[in-house]
């Protein structure tokens, strides 16, 4: 269960990630051609705009019941929306999920080339580990679609691919090396014991297991981080 802090939380409508939900009309009275304009509003927004509705009402799931939970009906029925629509945007439930993740990931890639801007190394390292822990532990749905994603392997591929990604970005531009003569790819491989590290912690830490606030968490990362770097 994830910690009282993250369930007392309610998904709002506004998405971490901009989610764009501008529903301008009842999509279920929609029987206009394909391409036409209705309302000001064409074809291809309105289309736009129940996708962004699905995926919200996934999150809202998500958030309250787990990623398992996740069906093309119960999200449907959330939305506001038939199966005909559901399935005009996304091929499977799976497809549907794979699409949360990718804004999950990229909402944390974006969070993280923020903190890069610090001048400093050091700043670097402390804002990168502030930023994930935050944008996960404000917002009830990343946290539970974070933590569950090893669970299903379209997820856990995914997740995978952005450690590999931040691993890469972090040895690079954030990890406070003093060494002169490690290589590189040892390096790398001391970014990622770090971020294994982290990953594991964070997830621990919002499922309850680990007793900490917010601000201890990322000092153990940032001090962790440091101390690795020192070695190399």
């Amino acid at each position: 269960m994830l910690n009282d802090n993250l369930t007392r939380m309610r998904v709002t409508d506004t998405d971490a990630c901009q989610i764009r939900l501008t529903i301008t009309m009842s999509q279920d009275g929609d029987m206009t051609a394909p391409g036409r304009t209705y309302g000001g509003v064409s074809a291809a927004e309105r289309e736009e705009s129940r996708r962004a509705s699905l995926i919200q009402a996934a999150r809202r799931i998500i958030a309250e019941h787990g990623v398992a939970a996740v069906s093309a009906e119960q999200v449907c029925q959330l939305a506001g929306l038939t199966k005909r629509y559901f399935y005009e945007s996304f091929a499977t439930r799976d497809a549907l999920l794979d699409s949360c993740a990718e804004l999950l990931f990229t909402h944390l890639r974006i969070t993280m080339e923020a903190a890069l801007e610090a001048p400093t190394r050091q700043e670097r390292v402390d804002g990168v580990a502030r930023a994930v822990v935050r944008a996960l532990a404000s917002d009830p749905a990343w946290a539970r679609l974070y933590t569950e994603s090893p669970a299903f392997p379209n997820l856990r591929k995914r997740q995978q691919r952005a450690i590999d990604e931040f691993t890469g970005r972090l040895a690079r531009d954030a990890m406070p090396f003093v060494g002169r003569t490690s290589p590189d790819g040892q390096r790398t491989l001391a970014t990622r014991v770090v971020v294994a590290g982290a990953t594991d912690l964070i997830t621990s830490w919002l499922n309850g297991e680990v007793e900490a606030n917010e601000q201890t968490i990322v000092a153990t990362i940032t001090a962790t981080a440091r101390g690795v770097a020192a070695a190399f």
